[in-house]
């Protein structure tokens, strides 16, 4: 099985293990950790490997499915670090409120009958201060649950209703 530089310098033709273990390292796949099966790194460090071979290619779009999965807080932190200073779009699908609050300058929310909701949270990049946003989303966010309550409630009465008929 191959060890995270193996597999880096496979996908990506880098020019020798220094430049691959140099930007791995970024990633904080450093030391042994660069060289031992894939197979046996954690679930967060196998996101590192995933997330560095991803931003060697220099993309213009990112698109995150649940990237707080398997993440610890440190890796978390990192990731977020490296989303903010990432130029291109980001497109994120994410539970972990923190860390959307850190990294959304929009919210675009799905509530009932496929109606999407956007609102401007802030441009984080350029604001120290993400409480504001970190308040917007959290109404976001609460406004979402009780939309998914209030469609499930309604499914119920019609999966009853069906029912009482037959």
């Amino acid at each position: 099985e191959q060890s995270p530089v193996e597999y880096f310098l496979h996908q990506h033709n880098a020019k020798n293990e220094y430049e691959a273990r140099q930007f791995l390292g970024g990633f904080g796949l450093v030391g042994s950790l660069a060289l031992q099966p894939i197979g046996t790194l954690s679930g967060g460090q196998k996101a590192r490997l995933a997330f560095a071979t991803v931003m060697y290619t220099a993309p213009h779009v990112l698109i995150l499915d649940e990237p707080s999965n398997h993440l610890d807080s440190d890796s978390l932190s990192s990731l977020a670090e490296a989303v903010e200073k990432f130029q291109g779009a980001v497109v994120t699908v994410s539970h972990h409120q923190e860390f959307l609050s850190r990294i959304s300058r929009e919210v675009w929310t799905i509530v009932g009958d496929g109606i999407v909701q956007v609102e401007v949270v802030a441009d984080t990049r350029d604001e120290a201060d993400t409480s504001a946003a970190s308040t917007k989303f959290d109404e976001l966010y609460v406004r979402y649950k009780e939309g998914l309550r209030k469609e499930a409630r309604k499914e119920q009465r019609r999966h009853k209703q069906s029912s009482n008929k037959n």
